[in-house]
């Protein structure tokens, strides 16, 4: 399902991803051809717009002529060195049919929308211009319509004075070299940063749902841990109450007989320990069932904010202790503390004491018999520090003491001496937690410590 989920997203995040790539680069690309061909129209335009004797200066070379409606040439001025032999002429011929186009166009589209109307009879107005090209777009020009009166007006039959022409030639070969170049440029990058964006999707999907694969992981090694753990009582509850059932048949049999009140005495016998086994087993089951709800009511902290209190934090440890301390004796092992007096901490009370039980019966569990248990509770500032340290059988890893945090974890020298869930220590996490503290462990050789600071 994680994997599904994990391919899933970095497909949905490459797509995107490239999409906004393409999007970006073909904005560079349109953006810079867009700034190459408006300035040079500008240039065209510009200088198509001054006399022809004036001299004229910009990032393009500009190569002027005047024709008359005939494509007769009558002044020309300008750099033509880009220009080949017959370039000209093809420039002048192409001009003046796309003019003559446009003309047409404009004349048809008076005509349809307006008829009937008075012609204007004022000459020596400067049309629009027009912009074309040849030898694909590596010669552009601009043609614009010059009126000059050739004959003084119009005749008695209306006939139109003379038109001429002006047209700015440049070049822009170098200009498209640079666009070929540029695209090039871009598909490029567009398709390193594609492979890019693909191997990114993948490993940040993959860190993002690192933490949710961990936490099914643990869900579900916990419903295994935990019906590991409830399978051996309810083995042990449904064999002897199989016993049970049994030893009330071989019972009934026996006090029907007569004489054979030892019988029944044996089987009475017998019932009574599978009774016990039964009771054992359910307040097993009992602890795991209400540390397995307690950890769940631990983990939603927030709800329990409002039943903190002050307190005194040096009692409740002293007094923990003084439980403790025979029994550490009775394991051959001695527990020395040091609690200050008036050290007080704002919490749940019970919940605090139920750590202090757990860090202490965790120490008489896992040490060496023949050596020291220490507690020490200090305040500094507005921290305050309980650290329990104790000598153990082996020296314990990072690795091995990060899995002591994970619930029904426990040491293998441990699994079959002592009894216990491996939920004690993820309990305590999560008291600390609840009261916005930090808990750690260290060890030095062997000797682990663990530190509760609030």
């Amino acid at each position: 399902m994680i994997k599904q989920l994990q391919r899933k997203l970095s497909i949905l995040l490459s797509v995107v991803s490239i999409f906004f790539l393409l999007f970006l680069l073909l904005f560079l690309f349109l953006y810079n051809k867009n700034s190459l061909d408006t300035g040079m129209r500008s240039a065209l335009s510009h200088a198509a717009s001054e006399p022809m004797d004036v001299p004229f200066s910009e990032a393009y070379p500009v190569y002027q002529v005047e024709v008359d409606e005939n494509g007769e040439i009558q002044n020309r001025s300008g750099q033509d060195y880009f220009l080949k032999e017959n370039s000209i002429e093809k420039v002048v011929k192409d001009a003046l049919a796309k003019k003559k186009t446009k003309k047409d166009t404009k004349r048809n589209t008076k005509r349809n929308t307006k008829r009937n109307t008075k012609r204007n009879t004022k000459k020596g107005l400067e049309e629009s211009g027009v912009y074309g090209a040849i030898e694909s777009g590596k010669i552009p020009y601009y043609i614009v319509e010059k009126s000059e009166p050739g004959s003084q007006g119009t005749d008695e039959e209306g006939k139109e004075s003379e038109r001429s022409y002006r047209i700015a030639i440049t070049e822009y070969e170098k200009e498209i070299e640079s666009i070929e170049r540029l695209s090039v440029v871009l598909l490029l990058l567009f398709f390193a940063f594609s492979a890019g964006i693909v191997f990114f999707s993948r490993y940040f999907v993959g860190k993002t749902l690192l933490p949710v694969k961990d936490a099914l992981e643990t869900q579900r090694q916990f419903v295994a841990d935990a019906s590991h753990e409830l399978k051996t009582p309810l083995t042990v509850m449904i064999n002897n109450v199989g016993n049970l059932e049994y030893d009330t048949v071989k019972l009934k049999e026996s006090v029907e007989q007569s004489g054979e009140k030892k019988g029944a005495m044996d089987t009475l016998f017998k019932m009574k320990g599978n009774i016990h086994g039964i009771r054992e087993m359910s307040k097993r089951m009992q602890y795991l069932t209400e540390s397995l709800l307690d950890l769940s009511r631990l983990e939603n902290w927030q709800d329990r904010k409002q039943q903190f209190s002050s307190f005194s934090l040096s009692r409740l440890v002293e007094t923990e202790c003084l439980y403790f301390e025979p029994l550490f004796f009775e394991e051959e092992r001695e527990l020395l503390y040091q609690v200050p007096d008036s050290v007080a901490l704002s919490g749940d009370e019970n919940k605090v004491k139920q750590l202090v039980t757990i860090l202490l019966d965790n120490a008489l569990k896992y040490s060496v018999r023949g050596t020291k248990t220490e507690l020490s509770l200090e305040k500094s500032g507005n921290k305050v520090f309980l650290q329990i340290s104790n000598a153990i059988e082996k020296e314990m890893g990072k690795e091995e003491r990060e899995k002591l945090w994970k619930r029904f974890y426990r040491l293998e020298e441990a699994r079959s001496e002592e009894k216990g869930y491996g939920l004690g220590l993820s309990i305590a996490k999560e008291i600390v937690r609840m009261h916005q503290g930090e808990i750690k462990v260290e060890s030095v050789g062997k000797r682990i410590c663990f530190t509760v600071v609030f």
